[in-house]
Order: C-alpha cells, then sequence, then structure tokens
C-alpha cells in the first residue's frame, strides 16, 4: 500500500470517529501547521494558542474540513494549505488588532507567495530589480491607510485568494505604470502616447496553459521554508495534472472559443472587450457571448476533475 492510500485511508478513518486514528492525524497537524504557526505570532505563547486553535477547527464535527482530501495531493501538503486558511483568519484579526505585528505575521505567510506571482508576470534574470521594486509598491499598497485593502476582507471565499488577486491587481497596475514610464522616457520630445505592455512579458499558447509544470519557476530569493519547499513540489505535480486537463478542454472547442481563449492568455495584461473584437474580427457583442460560452466550460472542468480543483486549492486557497 502507498504512501497517499495509507493517507487516505488515515483521513477515512479520523471522518468515521476511529479514536486511535484521529488522534494520529491531529499529531499529524500539529507536526505540519506548528512552524507557521510560530512565523505569524508573535510569541511562542501565541503560536500555542493559535496551534490549539486549529487543532480545534481541523477536528471539528469529526474532521469535517478534512474530508475533500482525496489522496491526490501529500496530506501533509492538504493539511498545510487548509491550516494556513485557518491561521489566515486568525491574521486577520491580528491585523485589526496591532499592524505592525500583523504585517510581520501577513509577510511570513504571503510573502514567498506574492513573489512566486510577481515573478511569473514578470519572468527573467534580467528583472530581479524590477520584481523587487513591484514587491515594495505591491507591500506599501497593501499596508497603506492602515491596511485598510486587507481590512476590507468580509468573509466570503478564502482569505488566501482575496489576497493572491488583490496582489495581483497592484501587480498589473504597477506593470502599467512602469510600462508608461519607459515608453515615456523613450518617446521624443513633445511627442505622447498610450500605455504598452513590456515586450518581454511571457506570452501562454493554448499549448502552455496557466499552471503546466515547466511554467512554475522558483520563487526570487529561494529563501523558502520547508513547509512551502513542500507546497512548491506539490504545486508543481498538481499544475502538470491540471495542465493537461485544460489543455484538452482548449483542443476541444469550436474555433471561435479557442481564438478567444488564445487572446486573453496570450496578453500579460486583460485586454478590454473592444481590443479583443478587434483580434477577433468579430463585433463587441460577440466577444461577450464568446466569453461566457468559455467561461462555463472552464467552471464545468474545474467541478469535474479533481486534478483542477485540487489545483486551484493550492495555488488560491479556495
Amino acid at each position: 500500500m502507498t504512501e497517499r492510500q495509507d493517507d487516505l485511508e488515515l483521513v477515512h478513518a479520523a471522518c468515521a470517529g476511529d479514536p486511535g486514528s484521529g488522534t494520529a492525524l491531529m499529531r499529524s497537524v500539529a507536526d505540519a501547521v506548528w512552524p507557521i504557526c510560530r512565523r505569524v505570532t508573535r510569541t511562542e505563547v501565541e503560536a500555542r494558542e493559535a496551534l490549539a486553535a486549529v487543532l480545534a477547527q481541523v477536528g471539528a464535527r469529526r474532521f469535517e474540513r478534512l474530508r475533500a482530501f482525496d489522496g491526490r495531493a501529500r496530506l501533509a501538503t492538504f493539511l498545510v494549505l487548509t491550516c494556513r486558511e485557518i491561521l489566515s483568519e486568525r491574521l486577520l484579526r491580528l491585523l485589526n488588532e496591532d499592524l505592525d505585528a500583523g504585517w510581520s505575521g501577513f509577510e511570513s505567510m504571503f510573502q514567498a507567495d506574492i513573489h512566486r506571482l510577481i515573478k511569473r508576470r514578470l519572468p527573467g534574470a534580467d528583472r530581479e530589480d524590477l520584481r523587487q521594486e513591484a514587491y515594495q509598491e505591491i507591500s506599501l499598497a497593501l499596508i497603506a491607510d492602515d491596511g485598510r485593502r486587507l481590512r476590507a476582507f468580509q468573509g466570503r471565499g478564502a482569505f488566501g485568494g482575496f489576497v493572491l488577486h488583490m496582489a495581483d491587481r497592484l501587480l498589473i497596475d504597477y506593470i502599467r505604470t512602469f510600462s508608461k514610464r519607459q515608453r515615456a522616457r523613450r518617446a521624443p520630445p513633445g511627442s505622447t502616447g498610450g500605455e504598452t505592455v513590456p515586450r518581454r512579458s511571457r506570452l501562454v499558447s493554448l499549448e502552455a496553459l496557466p499552471g503546466a509544470a515547466d511554467q512554475l519557476p522558483d520563487i526570487a530569493g529561494g529563501h523558502n521554508s520547508p513547509e512551502e519547499a513542500l507546497i512548491d513540489a506539490e504545486n508543481e505535480r498538481l499544475a502538470a495534472d491540471a495542465g493537461k486537463v485544460l489543455r484538452e478542454l482548449a483542443r476541444s472547442l469550436p474555433a471561435e472559443e479557442a481564438l478567444y481563449l488564445q487572446i486573453v492568455l496570450g496578453s500579460a495584461l486583460p485586454r478590454p472587450a473592444r481590443e479583443i473584437a478587434r483580434l477577433m474580427g468579430r463585433p463587441v457583442q460577440e466577444v461577450y457571448r464568446v466569453r461566457e460560452q468559455v467561461k462555463r466550460k472552464l467552471e464545468e472542468t474545474v467541478r469535474a476533475h479533481p486534478a483542477v480543483r485540487t489545483w486551484r486549492m493550492a495555488e488560491t486557497g479556495e
């Protein structure tokens, strides 16, 4: 029997009420989550309180939070992802109570994820300074006005997904601003021009959909904690599985929908509908129709395939 089969049987037995399995599972949770608890709290006492809260939530209603575990990911990875979301709730309260301490905990939990996001949009060895500047700009925006953006979370969905979505929007704004500055520097005196997309931004084709293993670069800086390294390795495997499913979907789409998807994924920045319509040679109202068709098929794929669903959880915390 493989390790993952053992893990799956352990979770099923614990959910069914077996005391020995429940104790073993709790021990696994504590081992996986303690390092994170220590980094997102100010003292060891607070860390132990955080761990106790995590264990209480994980064990509630016969491990209800763990019933989604299907054995595709390693149990340790699944536990870390699940418990990070529980700790995010505690982190949000800390941000409201003590911004400095909350921000320190926030960086401990999300810095690596944000660096990964930045490196995907700004790849290349020659862009390290630009990536560092982007991270600083995102950090300043998140902490501005006493952390207003972070404190705006209303509890809908996952806090991790909320953070990464916000960081990505701020990153896109930064890329646009940087591109505009570069264009202004190159423009002859007295000339004007609009924004441009950096020439070396990554273009994604239908044969290399987001999440393919070869599009998951190492986190800038290389200062991963052991559990972050574990998550990264597992994410690459999950992304490869999800990529296969999504590429199959892309190949099955009618030509019009495939063209729309290629245009959307082939841009480092969001394209307005009128630009997509121009590239497709279709009226704008047709673009909205095609978009809804593609969106529906993507949503059906996510629901139908555990590989994509598990990958999305690993990537966004959703």
